[in-house]
């Protein structure tokens, strides 16, 4: 039995596939390996994974995530999945490795992860040959949950917010200055902290300030990152992720403004993947 994953920094879905016919969806809190440590991936698998199926069923792991960019960040959720998966075979690759091969098949394009965090890759069909640097929320993220939600929380603490919008998030929220900064400089996962407040941008994403605020960022991701492979003007760019997909008319209107071509937007990957998987 194959156990997949697709794993963000807010959640991770795991699809245990016996037969084409025959999948499970198992949903657990998000693993990013340059927030969390083996122990913490750990302490998630035996709460939320192992509680509620037989491991001893599993024979292959397929596990793409975020943050799991080089070899020693890979090992963290390897190890973690080893404790309690001795006997599966057991593969761990980056979460654009997941975004490529499902969106992509045997296709050459661009593939970008506009979720809480966000990156991108350049795909010939069977490999990644070109991959502009994902900085991580405090250099980078454009385009993504964590940037825009960080881009309103700018906005609201200067001011510059319109004046109905202000009053509402104050009302919604109750934050003062000080929790936020409490929240962004000393606890951790401030990435998913601030992506969660797209949730009321989208809401009120009728607002022009809020409309631009989401285009703009996908424009400085377009900039920053799809910009710089070649050829990109004629090369189809693929989305996944949450922010990709309920920002899907916002995403459309920064690429026509950048002259790229949006191919598919999809929520998550993992029904491609799993395709991929059952006809490797």
């Amino acid at each position: 039995m194959k156990l997949i994953a697709d794993s963000g920094s807010t959640k991770t879905e795991w699809c245990l596939v016996q037969t084409p016919d025959n999948t499970r969806i198992i949903t657990t809190e998000g693993i990013n390996p340059y927030y969390q440590n083996t122990q913490d991936v750990e302490a998630i698998i035996e709460k939320s994974l192992v509680a509620v199926l037989d491991t001893q069923l599993v024979t292959e792991i397929y596990y793409y995530g975020a943050g799991c960019s080089n070899e020693r960040k890979k090992q963290i959720v390897h190890r973690a999945l080893t404790r309690y998966f001795p006997s599966a075979h057991t593969e761990v690759n980056h979460d654009v490795m997941a975004a490529a091969r499902s969106l992509c098949n045997r296709e050459r394009g661009m593939v970008a992860i506009l979720g809480t965090g966000s990156n991108s890759v350049l795909f010939d069909g069977e490999k990644i040959i070109a991959n502009v640097p994902s900085l991580g929320f405090t250099l980078g993220d454009e385009g993504s949950g964590g940037y825009i939600g960080k881009e309103l929380i700018k906005q609201f603490l200067y001011g510059e917010l319109d004046r109905d919008v202000h009053h509402q998030f104050e009302k919604e929220y109750e934050l003062s200055k000080d929790a936020i900064l409490e929240k962004v400089y000393h606890q951790p996962l401030p990435n998913r902290f601030m992506a969660g407040f797209t949730r009321f941008v989208h809401e009120h994403i009728h607002n022009p300030g809020l409309n631009r605020l989401v285009v703009s960022a996908f424009e400085e991701f377009i900039h920053r990152h799809i910009s710089k492979y070649p050829d990109y003007h004629h090369t189809l760019l693929h989305c996944t992720g949450s922010v990709a997909f309920v920002f899907k008319e916002q995403l459309q209107q920064a690429c026509t403004n950048k002259q790229v071509s949006l191919g598919r937007v999809v929520k998550n990957p993992l029904n491609g993947l799993v395709q991929y998987h059952l006809h490797q």
